[in-house]
């Protein structure tokens, strides 16, 4: 996917802020809104119309799609775990799960990848924790460095860093790429970020 972001323009530096407000507006509408209200249903149904001729044409892969799914449950969980003063409760584990599994299926992800797909998942929790695994492995295999995921990385920085002050930038940098894997540093290219050189 990094290479389509760079083959498409996407995230360079006159498209990036229209993208990510644009990314903002949509994921808006299907976390926040009611799940079945028409609003919902209108961003589920845009944001699938946008991934629409890049699947048909090959260049978003089911395994793409899942991974991005997996990646908003991952950093639910752990951004929860990690700087909240309480651990997420089973109930809510759960509806995280539950959530994310019916936008799979609105979003038309295929979980063939994921263990318990053919016989069915117990729970939300038992799905989240299944897609959260899936997830982390398939970071690992894939979080090569190339110029196109340095680029990307790049250019994600950019934006998550856009507002700040010039004085304040290398220390939002840094704290921006400490919350990311190790293995996905290197490939984004924000190992110097951290050690605190200039990105």
């Amino acid at each position: 996917m990094a290479k389509l972001f760079v083959a498409t323009r996407q995230l360079n530096d006159k498209n990036a802020s229209k993208r990510a407000a644009d990314t903002e507006i949509i994921l808006n509408e299907v976390h926040d809104r009611e799940p079945g209200s028409d609003s919902h249903l209108l961003g589920i149904s845009r944001m699938n119309y946008l991934h629409a001729r890049f699947r048909k044409a090959g260049k978003i892969l089911d395994d793409d799609m899942l991974h991005t799914l997996g990646s908003a449950v991952l950093d639910i969980f752990q951004t929860i775990g990690s700087i909240e003063w309480r651990d997420l409760t089973d109930v809510e584990k759960c509806a995280i799960g539950v959530f994310h599994k019916a936008l799979g299926d609105a979003m038309e992800i295929p979980f063939t990848k994921l263990p318990s797909q053919k016989d069915g998942w117990r729970d939300g929790i038992h799905f989240a924790e299944e897609i959260m695994g899936w997830t982390l492995q398939y970071e690992r295999r894939v979080a090569e460095p190339t110029s196109s995921t340095r680029e990307i990385g790049r250019q994600l920085m950019n934006l998550a860093t856009f507002h700040l002050p010039s004085a304040l930038k290398q220390f939002g940098e840094q704290m921006i790429a400490s919350r990311v894997e190790g293995y996905m540093q290197e490939s984004m290219g924000y190992v110097s970020t951290i050690i605190g050189s200039n990105f």
